[in-house]
């Protein structure tokens, strides 16, 4: 019996993982952007995590001393994760293969997603372009107090959409 036991547990723990990899799907073109996460990544956690859907990243170089980076999936392109003390705090997406929970993506009428979500976006300027406004969208649930989704439009139409954790999602400048 013992010289089986040592077999035993590494087929246990390979089947363990077996069924880890297999209920944790990577990022797709079919992945949702939303107040809460995106596809099979939760704002909130750790970076290991994220890794474990089998999505594959690059990351950026931290500033020296700084614990904040970016994780850059390989595909969807057009999407990064914001790692700040080792979890995922916010996402930004900036191309048009991930929409938002509400089917919005980039590229869409800033008139329409207004109209959507009506009082529950708030508008602000942005901090650089004065041509750019910010839409700020009000959580539906108390739950959601900590979460936020917010769309920047120019000229009429969705520019970037970003979604997180508070304070993250409110940097104006990412991780500087």
């Amino acid at each position: 019996m013992q010289s089986i036991r040592p077999y035993l547990v590494g087929f246990v723990l390979l089947l363990s993982a077996t069924c880890v990899s297999a209920s944790a799907a990577p990022l797709s073109s079919s992945s949702r952007i939303g107040p809460r996460g995106v596809g099979p990544i939760v704002f909130g956690v750790a970076q290991r995590q994220a890794v474990e859907t089998g999505t594959r990243f690059t990351l950026s170089k931290p500033s020296t001393g700084s614990t904040c980076f970016m994780l850059y999936p390989r595909t969807p392109a057009g999407l990064a994760f914001m790692v700040e003390n080792g979890s995922i705090r916010r996402a930004e997406v900036t191309g048009k293969t991930i929409a938002s929970v509400d089917g919005f993506r980039v590229g869409d009428s800033g008139a329409t997603l207004l109209r959507f979500y009506g009082q529950r976006a708030r508008l602000s300027p942005n901090k650089y372009d004065p041509k750019v406004e910010m839409a700020v969208i009000e959580p539906k649930s108390s739950a959601d107090a900590k979460y936020r989704m917010t769309y920047s439009l120019k000229n009429g139409a969705v520019q970037t959409i970003v979604a997180g954790l508070l304070p993250q999602v409110a940097y104006v400048e990412g991780c500087s």
